[in-house]
């Protein structure tokens, strides 16, 4: 993903995690607020967007708070949305853990939130890693100059744990080596191979960009 298509992007591999029925639903770093469209019988959509895609976003969405999440929390109403959306959302927050804690405070007993977070783990920055001996932030991607935290598919979890909230479904989204043209699609299956041989597990997991997410909190 370019940051030139970054707050317009629609994450259909993330509408699919989506539950059905949601009708309060709040979306946090909404950017030009697309994904709205996936959500279908909605009765009211909230955004959050601390940047300029906001005044896109008001044209998609029925209520858009300009500002960091700290910043507008208290605007937004106590226990009332079904279902939250953080689409590469938790990765720019300083304490993940208090963001978590205070969007609970937003949501009825049984909500689902939906998301994805950037897979640390993903091959090209392994290789990157290993290989190429380095460490570079960049506009967008994994090494986003914007990222505070990094993140696996075990870590998500014990984050949502930590939380409170229920792991309903964690996935891989965005294999490279699916949708990599060839050679690259055997220079990352490779890679993979390698990976396993060295370390004696499986690492399925590296060869996705972004880790899904839908929690549950509990009623």
């Amino acid at each position: 993903m370019s940051a030139d298509t970054y707050f317009a992007n629609e994450r259909p591999e993330v509408a699919a995690l989506l539950p059905a029925g949601a009708r309060h639903v709040l979306e946090v770093g909404c950017g030009e607020g697309r994904f709205a469209g996936h959500v279908r019988g909605r009765a009211s959509y909230w955004g959050v967007e601390p940047s300029a895609a906001a005044v896109q976003a008001r044209g998609r969405i029925d209520t858009v708070l300009q500002g960091t999440w700290d910043e507008v929390e208290a605007q937004i109403p106590a226990r009332h949305f079904d279902l939250a959306v953080c689409n590469d959302v938790i990765e720019h927050m300083a304490e993940p853990e208090a963001f978590l804690a205070s969007l609970k405070t937003k949501l009825v007993a049984g909500a689902m939130v939906v998301g994805s977070v950037p897979n640390v783990r993903h091959l090209p920055h392994l290789a990157e890693m290993l290989w190429e001996q380095d460490w570079r932030y960049r506009e967008a991607g994994i090494l986003d100059r914007t990222h505070l935290r990094f993140f696996t598919r075990r870590s998500v979890a014990r984050l949502a744990s930590d939380q409170g909230f229920v792991v309903d479904q964690l996935i891989g989204l965005n294999d490279i080596v699916s949708l990599s043209p060839w050679p690259g699609k055997a220079r990352w299956w490779l890679t993979q191979r390698a990976l396993e041989a060295l370390t004696w597990r499986s690492q399925q997991d590296a060869r996705h960009l972004q880790i899904g997410f839908r929690l549950r909190l509990p009623a």
